[in-house]
């Protein structure tokens, strides 16, 4: 008779039964733009002797992002890879758009941050959990640093531009940690600076408000050093006038001299930018299944009403550096394919545009587009065209005008 072998412990996985080798680990260097992937990949193989049942080997994978300004993950999964592809693939739709680079992590380092950023979401109150959290939450940390992590996940600052904007996007997104990577402790008070900004919406919105952040939209530094910032909070919009004090590569002081809340008719006409749109007709049989073969740079789609858009990440943060900042131009463009099998490339700049173009004429799938028109509105269509019930952007500029 064959012996059953009973396991005690509680929600054991593959991590706590097999032997482990370290293969790799790593998180982007996005930490000042408030997100962070991480990866960490191990090789499992089975004890000797073991009884229990399950493969002599796996290839283990685990991804984690975590969203600073809400102190929890977003997303983590991880998978026993054998043949499986699946999570190669998540990988890339996660990580792409960061802009970052993959800055290589030991092994304590690794863990030590996995673990960090699981804590917080427990004490978040997360409600997805996936069993493999006990072995990182018992994991020994004791070597960990945060001061090497911080090292490897924050991007070098060069200017005093690229410093205003990444301390006020974590300003306004309530990131007290991220503020204090970039500020001179020794003089300013970040946490009262993030009550500056928040303390007078609390008493009308709920106890959350002062844990969940806002998003910089658009930051100007105007001639006389003042930031005039549009950041969104809970469906509002808000115009802040603020002065930045910076000294050795640090933020040495903060002050506002102005907010209001804006008017939809306000913060439109201070964030339109033009909007370039080329489209072509699609002369084939499956355009998704085509235009995915064709492999054009693409990193994310979402679907809409009318079709799918296929959003293309800028490779990097440098438009951090730019003044004025956009957080729009943290994508070049993007592809929309309708349901009335057109393709739309669209961009709010024209070199992005003639870039995105020249991608798609070099691909394989353009032997079956043929080119229809060409368009530059003044203000961004695109999100009118997706919010309609029209399949055809003939149609919906037909409508339109």
């Amino acid at each position: 008779m064959n012996k059953l072998e009973i396991i005690k412990g509680d929600n054991l996985t593959a991590l706590d039964l097999y032997d482990k080798e370290f293969l790799r680990a790593y998180v982007t260097d996005t930490r000042l733009m408030g997100v962070c992937g991480f990866c960490i990949e191990y090789m499992l193989t089975k004890p000797e002797n073991s009884k229990f049942v399950g493969e002599d080997s796996y290839r283990y994978k685990a991804l984690f992002y975590y969203d600073y300004e809400g102190d929890a993950l977003d997303c983590m999964n991880d998978s026993l890879l054998i043949g499986n592809e699946e999570i190669d693939k998540l990988e890339h739709q996660l990580f792409s758009g960061l802009g970052g680079r993959q800055m290589e992590l030991d092994e304590a380092t690794a863990l030590g941050a996995i673990k960090e950023c699981i804590e917080k979401s427990l004490d978040a109150g997360i409600r997805t959990y996936i069993p493999s959290f006990n072995y990182y939450l018992k994991a020994d940390t004791s070597s960990y640093s945060k001061a090497k992590l911080n090292s490897l996940s924050c991007v070098e600052i060069e200017d005093s531009t690229t410093l205003q904007n990444y301390f006020l996007m974590r300003l306004f997104g309530n990131d007290l940690e991220g503020m204090e990577l970039l500020a001179d402790t020794s003089s300013l008070n970040c946490e009262e600076a993030l009550k500056s900004i928040f303390h007078e919406k609390a008493n009308s919105h709920s106890s959350k408000f002062l844990h969940l952040g806002g998003t910089l939209y658009k930051n100007l530094i105007n001639d006389q050093g003042y930031s005039e910032s549009i950041f969104q909070k809970d469906g509002i919009y808000y115009f802040y006038l603020t002065k930045l004090a910076v000294e050795n590569g640090k933020v040495k002081s903060f002050a506002i001299c102005d907010s209001k809340e804006l008017a939809f008719e306000e913060y439109s006409a201070l964030l339109n930018k033009p909007e370039f749109i080329t489209l072509y007709e699609y002369q084939g049989d499956d355009l998704i299944g085509d235009f995915e073969k064709a492999n054009l740079r693409n990193s994310y789609s979402i679907e809409k009403n009318n079709g799918r858009n296929y959003l293309v990440f800028h490779e990097n943060n440098s438009h951090v550096s730019q003044n004025p900042y956009f957080l729009s131009e943290d994508f070049d463009g993007s592809y929309f394919l309708s349901k009335a099998n057109q393709i739309l490339v669209v961009s709010q700049k024209l070199s992005y545009q003639l870039k995105m173009e020249y991608s798609i004429s070099t691909s394989p799938l353009y032997k079956k587009l043929k080119l229809i028109d060409k368009y530059q509105f003044s203000e961004p269509i695109l999100q009118h065209f997706e919010d309609s019930q029209i399949n055809n952007f003939l149609d919906f500029i037909d409508f339109i005008m």
